[in-house]
């Protein structure tokens, strides 16, 4: 693997060489991609790092250090808030103030539904996937089944470091109950011809035909559903 070369100031530290430990051929974007370990060096320092590999030396580049995090991380950002409980929802969470570990696999998801305790890791969650900067890390990954209505607690931390844990809530709805978000309007006429209204429904299954959906105005009176206006998260009928 090639080595990286980290430089910086000798009147403050000596320099050092780090060797790369991955290394992924040039690909069809023309770049070549090495991962390495920057080597230890105080808060607030900056290195000027090369790369050095089979006699060519690359531009400098500058490597910023930051204390570590001992204070909780923030969820800055929750996306979506809600779903259904039966495990179909790829949440997205980004944090601040957390330190990504040199080993993804060591960051874990913990689901609390008062009743059940599930941690989920990239190694038993194919769809997870994490980005990150010095500024912020992004964590993609699935929300596991619930039987249990409510709010799904959420906790995101680093492996060896568990007592510093964002932490947030997702709604967890029944998959089979559909929740009415407007009706228009809320009315209807007396006379011998029914009157059209329009009714927003949010977590209803994902219908898509009109004939699969009635509507029992009282007890024992059954209305056929003439259209579906959208068929968006939100549904129409």
């Amino acid at each position: 693997a090639a080595a990286v070369t980290v430089s910086v100031d000798p009147t403050e530290v000596a320099a050092a060489t780090v060797t790369a430990q991955t290394l992924t051929a040039e690909g069809a974007d023309g770049l070549t991609t090495i991962t390495f370990l920057t080597p230890v060096m105080a808060a607030g320092m900056q290195a000027v790092a090369t790369v050095s590999a089979g006699g060519l030396l690359s531009d400098g580049f500058t490597l910023s250090y930051e204390a570590e995090p001992t204070t909780v991380p923030l969820i800055t950002h929750l996306e979506p808030s809600q779903g259904k409980c039966d495990g179909s929802t790829v949440i997205k969470v980004v944090l601040s103030n957390f330190r990504l570990p040199e080993v993804i696999t060591d960051i874990r998801v913990t689901f609390d539904t008062s009743f059940s305790f599930e941690i989920r890791s990239i190694t038993t969650d194919p769809g997870m996937r994490v980005e990150g900067t010095m500024d912020e890390t992004v964590v993609y990954f699935t929300q596991p089944p619930s039987s249990n209505v409510g709010n799904m607690g959420i906790f995101v931390y680093t492996n060896g470091r568990n007592a510093l844990r964002g932490t947030t809530t997702f709604l967890c709805t029944v998959p089979d109950t559909a929740a009415v978000s407007f009706i228009r309007p809320p009315f209807g006429f007396t006379g011998p011809v029914g009157t059209s209204v329009e009714l927003g429904l949010a977590y209803w299954g994902g219908l898509t035909d009109q004939t699969q959906i009635y509507v029992w105005p009282t007890a024992g009176a059954q209305s056929q559903v003439l259209e579906i206006v959208s068929s968006t998260a939100e549904q129409t009928a």
